[in-house]
């Protein structure tokens, strides 16, 4: 892409009036994705559930209601989200799901696990191999596997083990409880005891001066929003490809 930057700069730069063709062919299919993306993040607040872990839910009628773009639009900024990836798979991975078709015996893209029931949809982050798993820290704030925070007291979170729930079972303290679905629970982080097979579950139990929160909904919201004037601001150029 920054090559193709170079390129373009370089095959206007003696032709004032394409660039300015060009300027304005930008103008116009910015203003059309800005208002997508504020039409979307409103039917977002109203027709999106989300669940424990940064799992959502939604009726496949309101989905198949939104045009192809905006589907698409909308996919590409819930995967990388809930899944904690950088970036959404390609566009013709993900074009195929689009309709919905298909996902009653449930699939797996881009990180995530995504299952029909009837008319309800569940994206839920996909369960990863333990040796890709990880920690980041900032401050007092832990982040497992890109998506879910833990606030701690300074200095804590380094002594902690956390891993997947996986195909654990049930703690006896939760036995009869209202649990998430198995889809959602499997990727919840769990919080290793050292006890023999022990563990606690910090999106379920309260666990001392620990503070857990899901990232995916606020980074959704990040990522369906959309700045026009990002690339301008970052090269101080009036022109932007971004």
């Amino acid at each position: 892409l920054v090559f193709e930057r170079v390129r373009v700069r370089n095959l206007l730069s003696d032709r004032p009036q394409l660039a300015g063709q060009l300027a304005d062919t930008q103008s116009l299919a910015a203003a059309r994705r800005l208002k997508i993306s504020q039409a979307l993040v409103e039917w977002a607040g109203q027709a999106l559930s989300w669940h424990v872990g940064g799992a959502v839910a939604f009726s496949a009628a309101d989905w198949l209601s939104r045009t192809l773009e905006e589907r698409l639009v909308l996919l590409k900024a819930l995967l990388p989200s809930i899944a904690g990836k950088f970036r959404a798979p390609r566009n013709s991975i993900l074009e195929p799901v689009l309709e919905l078709e298909g996902l009653e015996r449930g699939r797996t893209l881009g990180g995530c696990y995504m299952k029909r029931t009837a008319d309800k949809v569940l994206i839920a982050a996909e369960p990863i191999p333990e040796s890709d798993q990880s920690i980041v820290f900032a401050g007092n704030m832990m982040v497992w596997n890109g998506r879910i925070g833990f606030e701690l007291p300074e200095g804590t979170g380094r002594t902690l083990k956390l891993a997947q729930w996986g195909k654990r079972g049930v703690p006896a303290e939760l036995t009869g409880s209202d649990l998430p679905d198995y889809d959602v629970r499997r990727s919840l982080p769990v919080l290793l005891t050292g006890e023999e097979n022990a563990f606690r579950i910090p999106h379920l139990e309260k666990c001392a001066d620990m503070k857990v929160c899901d990232l995916a909904p606020e980074r959704f919201l990040s990522l369906l929003s959309f700045s026009t004037d990002f690339f301008a601001k970052e090269i101080g150029r009036r022109e932007s490809f971004s």
